[in-house]
């Protein structure tokens, strides 16, 4: 018997242990859903509190939004692409997991900071030439439409498609959804990843919402000290 066959053996005992009539915890949905409230209900929160109190410049926010498609997305997968092409650093990082992390997040790092300092240097030109000064304001408002991209978007779009398959779970049943699926290792798999959803700490999935949270403040902190350096006023000009 060859390994191939063992492993599809091992698949197809690994399924017929698992139960079709399970249900997603009310606790998991519970834990999906103040998640969704975190990630989508601070930044807005946040939103109606500084409109009401600073002037509201609409630029800001799109200039947030497109750092990060720029920034977050477009420089560092370019960036991780010259990585790999270099003699021996794609093996290398495919053998090595930390090192591959650490690499990840110092580019991903590397570029946020500086997608907020020349982005908001850039803002702080456009809005002059409109008659604008560049306040704290717009920098909040910055950060927000940076954040909104980042979070709002990446991390409840996530949380939609797992309170989506939780809904799916309970109300349709596993049996019904893995009939939907091709058979054979396609069917397994899906099984599998249904099973593990189902058995994962509900806390994990608040977890996504308290990061996206600390996300947030993260960067609105990033924003006050590169507004600074934009303005001088760290240097007390």
């Amino acid at each position: 018997m060859d390994l191939s066959t063992m492993g599809l053996l091992a698949a197809a005992a690994d399924v017929s242990s698992i139960s079709m009539d399970q249900k997603v915890p009310i606790m998991t949905i519970i834990c999906i859903l103040l998640s969704l409230v975190l990630c989508i209900g601070v930044p807005i929160a946040f939103f109606i509190l500084i409109r009401r109190r600073i002037r509201m410049v609409g630029q800001a926010v799109i200039f947030g939004v497109l750092v990060y498609m720029l920034a977050s997305s477009v420089l560092v997968q370019f960036t991780y692409i010259l990585i790999v092409m270099m003699p021996g650093a794609e093996s290398l990082l495919e053998t090595n997991r930390p090192l591959s992390a650490i690499v990840s997040v110092s580019v991903t790092a590397l570029y946020e900071v500086l997608g907020f300092y020349l982005g908001l240097k850039l803002l702080k030109r456009t809005v002059e030439r409109r008659g604008v000064k560049l306040d704290m304001g717009c920098a909040l408002l910055f950060s927000l439409g940076y954040t909104a991209a980042a979070v709002i978007a990446v991390s409840s779009a996530n949380l939609l498609q797992y309170l989506m398959v939780a809904t799916s779970i309970n109300g349709t049943g596993m049996q019904a959804l893995a009939e939907g699926v091709a058979e054979g290792d396609e069917r397994n798999n899906f099984i599998i990843a249904m099973d593990e959803f189902i058995h994962s700490p509900s806390s994990q999935y608040l977890l996504e919402g308290v990061s996206s949270v600390f996300q947030f403040i993260f960067r609105t902190c990033l924003a006050v000290l590169c507004y600074g350096a934009v303005s001088g006023k760290m240097k007390g000009t």
